[in-house]
């Protein structure tokens, strides 16, 4: 699996000499491959500090297929596709459904708020979608389309927010990075 980062080559050079010495990871002829993955993610967890800068929370009438529909239309939206997707729970719905949520996550740059109002006909009175500002833009870069028109986080992504957002969050993380290992051999 290939992920994309806003980081420095000289970081990058840091933790590649960091793995290559603790033999975490292997060079081949064509890439850096880990021989550790298990223990990198879970030093990547131990380690992780959400992206999330602001939280707003709306209100929404649509439920159902309408709501799914309204959710893909925001999604596929010209201006502001890859802008905005599912995250946490909402991800996992769609990635390895295993647990059931009243309130739609989605995580979104700055300038969509507006449109997440208008194609969710939401409005702020309530608490059944939790739109969450993210500081970090590669979190979209490696988004998933796990179905035409639903984007959500990458499967790393969602098990690092599952992890810590408590209640269930742990055991969802733990069945994702089981069913991942098999979509991704790691």
């Amino acid at each position: 699996m290939e992920v994309e980062s806003e980081t420095n080559l000289s970081l990058v050079s840091n933790v590649r000499k960091k793995f290559l010495d603790h033999e975490s990871a292997v060079v081949t002829e064509h890439d850096l491959v880990l021989t550790e993955p298990d223990l990198v993610l879970d030093s990547w967890r131990e380690n992780y500090t959400q992206p999330i800068t602001e939280v707003l929370t709306l209100y929404t009438t649509l439920h159902g297929k309408v709501l799914d529909t309204a959710i893909e239309s925001l999604f596929s939206d010209a201006n502001h596709r890859g802008k905005c997707m599912f995250g946490s729970f909402s991800a996992a719905r769609w990635i390895a459904p295993y647990v059931r949520t009243n309130v739609h996550a989605i995580f979104r740059l700055p300038q969509c708020v507006n449109l997440i109002e208008e194609c969710l006909e939401a409005d702020r009175s309530g608490a059944n979608i939790s739109v969450q500002a993210i500081n970090d833009t590669s979190v979209f870069k490696n988004a998933l389309e796990s179905k035409q028109g639903v984007i959500c986080t990458s499967p790393i992504q969602t098990y690092l927010d599952l992890y810590h957002v408590g209640d269930r969050g742990r055991e969802v993380a733990e069945f994702l990075r089981q069913r991942s290992k098999k979509w991704t051999n790691i």
